[in-house]
């Protein structure tokens, strides 16, 4: 008999309404089947775990019916995502569903899984991602500590400065007694903490030309995507050449005052950063005033917004390298207006 058993998802919520009962995980997405004395044994079986066999056969022996209408049944709820097969060591013994089978019954609800095996299957392929965060300031600290915590295998941090007072209100990797410290190497040590088996490569370097990205991308060895938080205008520029070059996807994530922006998240072959948005504002300025402003501005940063911009940034990285639904920025960027909590796109008033 098939070694595989069967259960109801564990990110599932059932409710009992009336003649009906409901299997739901998330706001608004419901399935529901008719409520007897047949389907709550059902569910009584699947919720303690069993091979779909033996549920087949004890159902038809407890009601004498056919055992055909048990089966429509399942397979019905195995065609909605409600039901998942698995093996008994997966679930019990398994280290690493047990650690991230939150994260992974999340994943489940944008794309429904059949089988507990394809979920390790994507936690494994979490495990293998490296990826580098260029700027590690309020969006790039909130970046990595998103990174790590999902179980990402190798991060690149990229980072030049050096932790001041005014960061500590706002970056989330820092405490007072690492003020006058590289940022780099202060971010990489808080996150070996959270993740000992995530590997980590502090790069205390300022970015200033598209050579220096180069050289970045060489000495951190293999890579899978990029994530560009740094201030620098011509940074987007200088990292979309190099990406170009070597097939590289990354986004970027920004603010400006209480707008955010998430993207465009820029894939190989697809549009280029300079076909996305209006590269003007990015080059130099040859007025002398404007200039000398510009070099003494300081952004308005607030940590919540910070958090909220650095992780849609996440979501739609995560989305396209695990091949999830539902990727809304690649070739275009998203505003998040937090004055009236609207998110929009560039071409809506365009």
């Amino acid at each position: 008999m098939n070694k595989l058993f069967i259960r109801i998802k564990p990110n599932l919520i059932i409710l009992e309404e009336g003649n009906q009962i409901v299997f739901t995980g998330s706001y608004g997405e419901f399935v529901t089947v008719l409520n007897n004395s047949l389907t709550q044994k059902l569910i009584e079986l699947l919720i303690n775990g069993s091979q779909e066999k033996k549920i087949i056969i004890a159902l038809a022996n407890l009601f004498n019916c056919e055992e055909e209408p048990i089966t429509n049944l399942l397979h019905e709820l195995k065609q909605k995502g409600v039901l998942e097969n698995y093996l008994p060591n997966e679930v019990v013994s398994n280290e690493m569903y047990n650690k991230y089978q939150t994260q992974l019954s999340f994943f489940d609800l944008l794309n429904p899984a059949s089988t507990v095996t394809e979920k390790i299957a994507l936690q494994k392929k979490i495990q293998s991602l490296n990826v580098m965060v260029i700027g590690c300031g309020g969006i790039g600290t909130c970046i990595l500590q998103s990174l790590v915590l999902m179980g990402i295998g190798k991060i690149v941090i990229v980072d030049g400065d050096i932790v001041e007072a005014s960061n500590l209100n706002r970056q989330v990797l820092f405490d007072e007694q690492d003020k006058g410290k590289p940022k780099a190497f202060v971010a990489a040590e808080r996150l070996k903490k959270s993740n000992s088996q995530c590997k980590i490569i502090a790069i205390n370097e300022m970015i200033k030309n598209e050579a220096d990205v180069k050289t970045t991308i060489e000495i951190s060895g293999s890579l899978d995507f990029i994530f560009i938080c740094g201030d620098t205008p011509q940074l987007p520029l200088w990292v979309d050449s190099v990406c170009k070059e070597v097939k590289l996807p990354y986004i970027k994530a920004s603010y400006q005052g209480t707008v955010g922006f998430i993207g465009p998240l820029i894939v190989p072959n697809g549009k280029r950063f300079a076909e996305v948005l209006n590269i003007d504002y990015m080059q130099a300025d040859d007025n002398e005033i404007v200039a000398a402003h510009n070099s003494k501005h300081k952004h308005a940063s607030f940590i919540a917004a910070n958090s909220i911009i650095a992780n849609m940034a996440v979501m739609e990285a995560t989305k396209y390298l695990l091949q999830l639904p539902g990727i809304q920025t690649i070739g275009k960027r998203m505003f998040y207006n937090f004055q009236n909590m609207y998110a929009f796109f560039e071409e809506d008033f365009l």
